[in-house]
């Protein structure tokens, strides 16, 4: 929260229906409703700050990771509210989630969603990958190579889906991270990117973006995939050369 409020963004951090510490009917708003309720929580906060007058409703902008991604995916797709979005590694397909995901998680979405195949028609109708045409606000998608929770894969035809129907996307692919970033490099690059996003997207504005930032908007306006900067950040923490000797001169 820090990160963003530090940089001039007004921040609303929503604890959805489904959230514990408010009792267990509010913890249990989320049972057979993800992807309504805590959707609709999310976009009910932003427009009574914009109803508020308290940010701007042209340019709010959603960023969440897991189920926060899904949260994402899904504004976009079944709201018209926000200009822009950042996913990290966010569910496109829920179908294609409870036949890949581990085994640990593999039964959430039966009390997420319902049990499947019995509510096989509701899996598809939360299941952003399936409304592309509905989205409208320019998306970044951040994933992990070796995620075994949300595999790649979601992320890829979300963006694929996208770039095929011209809506303005960005995607980063992290190799070698997971379910949440661990390396120092792709934990402080990627708020940095999200925050690029948001100030140089087509439907943001700032007048003086970084070169990173127009880097970013460059390759999403081509429609073509951003390429890792894990693997640069890595190279830039490499240790420095040992320096030369210093030279003795003559008294």
């Amino acid at each position: 929260m820090q990160f963003w409020t530090s940089r001039g963004f007004a921040y609303l951090d929503v604890n959805y229906g489904g959230s514990t510490g408010y009792g267990r009917a509010y913890r249990e708003r989320l049972r057979g409703a993800s992807g309504v309720v805590d959707v609709g929580d999310c976009v009910a906060g932003a427009r009574h700050l914009a109803a508020i007058g308290a940010v701007d409703p042209t340019l709010m902008l959603i960023h969440g990771g897991s189920a926060g991604g899904y949260i994402v995916l899904c504004a976009l797709a079944f709201h018209d509210v926000f200009a822009a979005g950042t996913s990290l590694y966010g569910i496109a397909d829920l179908e294609l989630l409870h036949e890949q995901t581990h085994k640990f998680e593999a039964r959430y979405d039966d009390s997420l969603t319902g049990p499947y195949p019995e509510q096989r028609e509701r899996y598809r109708e939360r299941s952003p990958i399936h409304f592309i045409d509905r989205v409208r606000a320019a998306l970044l998608l951040l994933q992990g190579t070796d995620d075994p929770v949300v595999p790649p894969n979601q992320t890829q035809m979300m963006f694929d889906a996208l770039r095929a129907a011209g809506v303005p996307c960005a995607c980063i692919m992290f190799p070698g991270e997971q379910h949440g970033f661990r390396d120092a490099a792709s934990i402080r690059s990627s708020p940095s990117t999200a925050r690029c996003w948001a100030s140089t997207s087509p439907t943001m504005s700032n007048p003086s973006p970084s070169p990173t930032c127009r880097r970013l908007y460059r390759a999403s306006a081509r429609w073509t995939p951003c390429p890792s900067d894990a693997s640069r950040a890595r190279r830039r923490e490499a240790p420095p050369p040992p320096a030369a000797p210093a030279r003795r001169h003559p008294a």
